[in-house]
């Protein structure tokens, strides 16, 4: 503890607590309504109590003067957004003859749950936005409730719950009936004329993109044609009106139309003030954000409510910045359409910006700060038709202009045409006898060419052929083999046939190296290779030499039985067969290992069928020599 706490006498302390308790408890009076003026906020009189883990119910909720309950400096309870479960208190005395409603003024809460507390008996509202709107006991956009009248001097008890994935924040208010319904009669119409001024505007644009085909115009009416459904969802005038019993969609519906409405700025700006050529940068970065907003109204459906309307909210800010130092800009330039269109975004800007700091609790909610954005909007729905009127105007002006210039420049090169015409008319006759003779050395010229190009293939077909042959024994060789393997497999794949490999090793071979030296051992593997081009008939089959005394039979199509005649017809070949070198008389045997597949898939690979065959020639070598292996089958 601090020293200079520590050091503040016991008593005073606790004289100290006694009074803030006092103050505390005292500072919240019962609401008399016979003095209290209809349709005022109530609360800066009432006591509120955040449960941030949501374990208090009527039942368990704490006395009122319990330190957990708090008095508010402001009309209206505002948390911003939150997960805490926000309680609001207060006591009414005198509803006398009149008839009372208590209205909580925010339609997109999730959950406000009313008690009345009153000498008879306790009454309970279930409301919010996750509910169907029938169930409410008033048929309005917010959530109103009548209040009972009480005798003389009986008090009202009035708790509320309230918690919600949106902006937390709770305009309770009382209202005498006939009040209300005058007051909501002016409401009406003012927002009427609002939503009438915004959808008229947008359904002016649609008929003009309609006759014009200039997408300037649909982009405008995606822009407040969006933004009408996100104020008046906003508002609670579509689940009231449009969608009364679907509260999962009315849920959902304000990031899909606050991100329409990203969307449609987007292009609109980039569009209207042609930022692709002045500021590709700014461009790519509306496009991006565009695309951004998009995937935010898709996985609105997923993530949180909370994350996709807090991500747009911060989406929307250099959104619209950006509009206006772009506006800005071009004003400074003498772009008219840019002068406009600043002026309209200033007040879009200026209203997007007050609910925000609102909705994310930074400012106090009030009823200008509720109705800035659609301020805002009255004025850039306006002026932003003068800016669009402006551009189509410029675009013509522009139009005119190229046309004149063209036809300027058209008359001009008439004129030269047609003091080059009698040049060009010696000219032809010129460039005809040029052609003509021309004519006659491109066919000479192409003769030669395609006699040098047939040689020239010829001679790349026999260079090819001489690549592909293994000097020593005149099969083919590796490099051969490898194209030609790769290409039979994938036939094998596609055909589903069975592809064959035999892998022959000649016997004791470096014994004969060692003892009789390598020009022996080339007459040996020269011997092998003119037994094996006579027992490998077939057109499609294929022998090569797979590198030193080690030879490789391709087989396609060709399964078990044709796999083992051949080798069979092999070995007894080989044994039978006499090498003969000067003086010197020799007998040969090979090895032999088999591997057959049918290949099933493309994840079957070539290299898992060699491996096979090599594994069944090691099994051959160690099994005695002079024999056949196949892979994965017991030796014959």
């Amino acid at each position: 503890m601090p020293k200079n706490v520590a050091s503040i006498p016991i008593p005073f302390f606790l004289l100290s607590y006694l009074l803030l308790t006092l103050w505390t408890n005292s500072a919240i009076a019962a609401i008399d309504l016979k003095n209290f003026n209809s349709g005022e906020l109530v609360g800066s009189e009432s006591l509120f109590l955040i449960d941030s883990e949501a374990r208090y119910d009527l039942e368990n909720l704490p006395e009122k003067d319990h330190e957990n309950w708090q008095t508010s400096s402001q009309d209206i309870v505002s948390l911003g957004y939150t997960d805490d479960v926000l309680w609001l208190a207060l006591e009414l005395v005198n509803t006398g003859e009149s008839t009372w409603f208590l209205e909580v003024a925010y339609p997109v809460l999730d959950r406000v749950e009313i008690y009345l507390e009153h000498p008879e008996q306790t009454q309970v509202y279930r409301l919010g936005d996750l509910k169907h709107y029938a169930e409410r006991p008033i048929n309005h956009r917010n959530f109103v409730i009548p209040l009972p009248a009480l005798e003389h001097d009986q008090t009202l008890q009035i708790f509320l719950r309230v918690q919600s994935s949106t902006s937390l924040q709770v305009p309770v208010k009382l209202w005498q009936q006939t009040h209300f319904y005058n007051e909501e009669q002016s409401t009406l119409i003012w927002q009427g004329m609002y939503f009438g001024l915004i959808f008229v505007m947008t359904f002016y644009n649609l008929c003009l993109f309609y006759y014009s085909r200039e997408t300037k115009y649909i982009y405008y009416a995606g822009v407040f044609g969006s933004f009408a459904l996100f104020q008046a969802t906003l508002s609670g005038f579509t689940y009231q009106f449009l969608w009364p019993a679907s509260p999962t969609w009315n849920d959902h519906a304000l990031p899909v139309f606050l991100g329409f409405v990203l969307i449609s700025e987007s292009v609109f700006v980039r569009s209207l003030l042609d930022i692709k050529k002045h500021a590709p940068k700014v461009a790519a970065f509306y496009s991006g954000s565009a695309i951004l907003a998009a995937v935010l109204v898709i996985a609105s459906s997923f993530i949180p409510y909370r994350i996709a309307i807090i991500s747009l909210i911060i989406l929307a800010l250099p959104i619209n910045f950006l509009g206006l130092l772009v506006g800005i800009q071009q004003w400074s330039e003498g772009n008219k359409t840019a002068q406009l269109f600043t002026i309209a975004w200033v007040g879009t800007l200026f209203g997007a910006i007050i609910l925000a700091l609102s909705k994310l609790g930074l400012i106090e909610r009030n009823a200008f700060n509720e109705n800035a954005l659609q301020i805002g909007t009255t004025i850039s729905v306006l002026w932003l038709s003068f800016a669009l009127g402006e551009y189509i105007a410029q675009q013509n002006r522009e139009r005119q202009k190229a046309k004149e210039d063209a036809l300027e420049y058209a008359l001009k090169i008439s004129q030269e045409r047609q003091e080059k015409l009698s040049a060009q008319a010696e000219t032809l006759r010129t460039q005809k006898q040029a052609n003509e003779n021309l004519e006659k050395e491109v066919k000479q010229r192409t003769h030669e060419l395609q006699k040098a190009m047939y040689d020239l293939e010829a001679a790349n077909s026999k260079l090819k052929h001489i690549s592909n042959i293994d000097e020593l024994t005149g099969l083919y060789n590796r490099r051969y083999f490898n194209d030609k393997f790769e290409l039979e497999f994938k036939r094998a794949q596609r055909m589903e046939n069975s592809l064959s490999i035999i892998i022959i090793d000649i016997d004791y071979f470096k014994m004969v190296n060692d003892d009789y030296g390598h020009l022996v051992g080339d007459a040996c593997i020269q011997s092998v290779a003119e037994v094996l081009k006579r027992c490998v008939a077939r057109p499609q089959d294929s022998v090569s030499r797979f590198g030193g005394e080690e030879f490789i039979v391709l087989l396609p199509d060709t399964p078990r039985e044709g796999a083992w005649q051949v080798a069979t017809r092999i070995l007894k070949s080989v044994e039978s067969e006499k090498v003969r070198y000067e003086e010197l008389t020799l007998n040969m045997t090979v090895s032999m290992g088999i591997a057959i597949k049918q290949p099933g898939n493309n994840k079957d690979k070539p290299e898992s069928l060699l491996e096979k065959a090599d594994v069944a020639l090691y099994k051959a070598k160690n099994g005695g020599r002079n024999c056949i292996f196949e892979s994965d089958v017991e030796n014959v």
